[in-house]
């Protein structure tokens, strides 16, 4: 329902997997991406390189928007790096 709404690739999507990962595997943080790495659109609602990441924590949940270019090791790269940053921004906070 909520793909249908916004895409695969989209905050929204990005929230609701951390906070259903949260729920169902009863952990304090969880971090949830969503994007397209290439070579190709998948989809076609987005544009290579674009990437949503959101972490759940205790205080609830946050999510940013990337756009990393469009190799698509970088892309993965810059993502994972961009993830686990955003992670120990959020676990610092406590």
């Amino acid at each position: 329902e909520q793909i249908q709404k916004y895409s695969t690739v989209s905050p929204e999507i990005a929230e609701a997997l951390a906070l259903g990962g949260q729920k169902k595997l009863g952990a304090d943080y969880v971090v949830a991406t969503t994007g397209i790495a290439g070579p190709t659109k998948g989809d076609g609602q987005g544009e290579v390189g674009r990437v949503c990441i959101a972490i759940a924590g205790p205080q609830g949940v946050m999510n940013e928007e990337f756009i990393f270019g469009k190799a698509r090791k970088r892309i993965i790269q810059k993502a994972v790096d961009k993830a686990l940053e955003l992670l120990l921004k959020e676990i610092s906070k406590n």
